[in-house]
């Protein structure tokens, strides 16, 4: 892999677990009861370092609802969203970064949510946990209309659900050095701003 993970963070996560309607031959466990099929939607943000160009703060962020063959949700629903800030390989041209910071971070960030959801829905009763389906990078992004992102510090977004139109961005206030920090993710900008340290100040 040429792109390295330098660091995370999970920024949403949130669990609900639809039970199937009540009758009167219903089981006592309503945990048992789970859809046939997982409808997965993706969203995406990518910002570039303003100087390092092979350095790229990534956010991906997942919805998954398991459902029954009519489209009815039973069993886990979940939201999920993490933040990682990736370094392309300096074996990498430049006129490639973009394209390997977009398929290889899509992998390890998907990867990560994929053991975070198992972990959590895991603790559940026994339905056992929600393991999303592997997926190919280019099959995400396949999912989203996503721009290149340019040479300046902006960050793309790009969202898409399968049964919905895909949502125009949302306007962020830009970091000096990182495109598309929040001030959830200050530590993480904090690393992604190492390589420019700030002039110390004098006093009069």
């Amino acid at each position: 892999m040429n792109c390295e993970l330098l660091a995370f963070a999970v920024t949403k996560l949130h669990v609900d677990y639809i039970q199937a309607k009540k009758s009167e031959d219903s089981t006592p466990n309503q945990f048992e009861s789970r859809g046939e099929q997982t409808q997965i939607n993706f969203g995406m943000n990518l910002g570039r370092h303003i100087t390092n160009e092979r350095q790229f703060q990534m956010t991906l962020s997942v919805k998954a609802s398991e459902q029954t063959k009519e489209a009815i949700p039973l069993g886990f629903r979940v939201e999920a969203s993490v933040i990682g800030v990736l370094m392309v390989s300096a074996e990498v041209p430049l006129d490639e970064v973009l394209r390997a910071a977009q398929m290889n971070g899509v992998s390890l960030l998907y990867g990560t949510l994929r053991g975070i959801v198992l972990t959590t829905t895991s603790c559940f009763p026994p339905s056992g946990g929600m393991m999303l389906k592997a997926m190919s990078p280019a099959d995400i992004l396949g999912t989203l209309k996503f721009p290149l992102p340019t040479n300046q510090a902006r960050g793309s977004d790009a969202r898409k659900s399968v049964v919905s139109a895909a949502r125009p961005a949302r306007k962020r206030r830009e970091s000096p050095a990182v495109a598309g920090v929040t001030s959830a993710q200050k530590v993480l900008a904090a690393l992604a701003e190492k390589d420019d340290p700030k002039p110390n100040k004098t006093s009069r």
